[in-house]
């Protein structure tokens, strides 16, 4: 096996044969193949996320410090994928597979709640004295100006 790479970690050489097969039996058609496209997400794509997934625990693969490398070629294999298949990116199929992928992965997930604070009594006083001061002074100005252009005419 063929040491794994950054860019085509998923790639083993016996995976890098059947993508080139693949890629010549879809330029034959121009259409969107989507069978062969589920099929190669995956054998190929699937497979060797899946192999970096299984390897972190449970917690670990909730870190996007971690996993967002596998992730980023989880999606550049997509992509390959598709245009191997003669299929647009993204389309249906890749939007369903990314879907499981969320589901089977990282459905322990979920986002930090951020922990709401009061104001501080200074920054909360501040908010509120602005527009107590600000409403007589633009009351007062509205009253000034209008009975400067009253005098005027």
């Amino acid at each position: 096996m063929v040491p794994c790479t950054l860019q085509h970690a998923f790639w083993d050489e016996h995976n890098k044969l059947f993508l080139l097969f693949a890629g010549v039996v879809a330029l034959t058609v121009l259409a969107c193949h989507e069978k062969q496209l589920e099929y190669i997400m995956g054998a190929v794509c699937l497979k060797g996320y899946s192999r970096h997934m299984t390897n972190l625990s449970t917690p670990a693969t909730c870190n996007w410090s971690l996993t967002h490398r596998y992730y980023r070629e989880l999606t550049d294999c997509t992509v390959s994928a598709s245009e191997i298949a003669g299929c647009f990116w993204p389309n249906q199929e890749v939007d369903t597979f990314f879907m499981h992928v969320h589901r089977v992965y990282l459905s322990e997930c979920t986002p930090q709640p951020s922990v709401l604070q009061d104001p501080t009594a200074e920054i909360l006083g501040l908010l509120i004295s602005i527009p107590v001061v600000l409403t007589p002074v633009m009351a007062g100005l509205v009253v000034w100006c209008s009975k400067r252009n009253n005098y005027s005419n």
